[in-house]
């Protein structure tokens, strides 16, 4: 993000840090050094609470600004300079729980609490020019993994493949686009309810084999290789070349995520009614189409606030052989726990949702999920998604 994003105020946008009139009269904390990066570089956390009792933090990386030349001027404090990469890269432990509106038609065979990676890489650098594809390697994700643009509206690349052991990046360049935007490699799951176990299934067996981002489950000891701090590298390739990356990046995963199992003992948040009745056909309020989806949910006392919400949407439209796929992701507001919230999510890139009602595609889907994260950082994720 740029300076402007995180912290100002960008049309369309919800408000930058220092924008935001919440803020106002906030409390700051002394930053949580999490890691020197390299030299007087430090990954850090902030922290702060609002006049309204709301706390809330970010990470950055920050630089010290002390040197014999500036304390001359009073220039003795620490530097906010992000970590200068071109293109956005992240990877994050992601607990997930997945709800189906369609129980005769769940890809994990029942309700079910997920550990995955979220894998994000940015479809196009600072400068605007398109990422041809990434490759990430790390602890959980074997040979690699290997995302690639959509052919549908993303702003970020879709996990596309796991990578096979001598296969080249040329060869993974070849692979045709799929119309998905999936960040999360799968790690290992359970379902929610223990009672419904032997139901459970994974999203890589018949008849739903997908092997770019579940096949097969972690073991144990390849979930135990993936620990605080494990580093992760992210080859980003550009402009036709896929002999040698444009960019090559190293970043840390604060830490695991819990176990599927232990995910049972977790609270959510409560998605409404009404999203789940326009995620769904055939309700009165089936979504027809439009430039925003409206999602709602009600803020859990206990829990974080939820900071992003996120809508897909893959909908045939009667007399129509293509599928017209969009994502769309915002921020949140902070609210106070027991708030009624309904964010309305634009698509990527100014394109509007297709209709869910009448869709007539074998494979549409309609999806949605909320995040937020914990004081350690692991990011949560609560999906609710109905397969035609």
């Amino acid at each position: 993000m740029s300076a402007d994003q995180e912290f100002g105020a960008v049309a369309g946008r919800t408000p930058g840090i220092v924008a935001d009139d919440a803020m106002n009269n906030a409390s700051f904390s002394l930053p949580e050094v999490i890691r020197v990066v390299a030299g007087d570089t430090m990954w850090v956390k902030l922290a702060w609470t609002r006049s309204d009792g709301i706390r809330d933090g970010m990470q950055q990386h920050v630089q010290l600004a002390v040197r014999a030349g500036s304390l001359a001027s009073g220039d003795n404090g620490w530097r906010v300079v992000g970590n200068q990469r071109a293109v956005l890269t992240k990877v994050n432990a992601n607990a997930q729980k997945w709800d189906w509106l369609n129980p005769a038609n769940p890809s994990t065979g029942t309700n079910a609490f997920v550990d995955s990676l979220n894998l994000q890489v940015g479809a196009v650098d600072a400068t605007g020019t398109a990422v041809d594809f990434a490759i990430v390697n790390g602890p959980g994700l074997r040979n690699g993994v290997f995302l690639q643009p959509s052919s549908g509206t993303c702003d970020t690349l879709n996990i596309r493949a796991q990578i096979a052991s001598g296969q080249t990046p040329a060869q993974l360049a070849a692979l045709a686009k799929n119309a998905l935007c999936r960040n999360n490699f799968r790690l290992a799951g359970v379902a929610q309810d223990p009672a419904t176990q032997s139901q459970f299934t994974w999203p890589g067996d018949a008849p739903r084999n997908n092997t770019a981002w579940a096949k097969p489950q972690l073991s144990a000891a390849e979930l135990a290789d993936i620990k605080p701090f494990s580093a992760y590298t992210i080859d980003v390739y550009q402009n036709g070349n896929t002999s040698t990356p444009a960019k090559h990046y190293t970043v840390r995963l604060r830490t695991p995520s819990p176990l599927p199992e232990a995910l049972r003992q977790y609270a959510w948040h409560e998605l409404a009614q009404s999203t789940r009745d326009k995620l769904t056909p055939g309700t009165a309020d089936t979504f027809v189409g439009g430039t925003t989806f409206p999602l709602a949910w009600t803020s859990k006392a206990g829990l974080p606030f939820v900071k992003r919400g996120n809508v897909q949407i893959r909908a045939t439209a009667a007399g129509q052989t293509a599928a017209t796929f969009v994502n769309g992701s915002a921020s949140a507001l902070p609210v106070q726990p027991g708030a009624a919230v309904t964010l309305n999510v634009p698509g990527d890139q100014g394109v509007a949702f297709p209709s869910v009602a009448g869709w007539t595609g074998s494979t549409d889907f309609s999806f949605v999920n909320l995040n937020w994260s914990d004081p350690v950082d692991t990011l949560f994720t609560e999906s609710f998604e109905y397969d035609r």
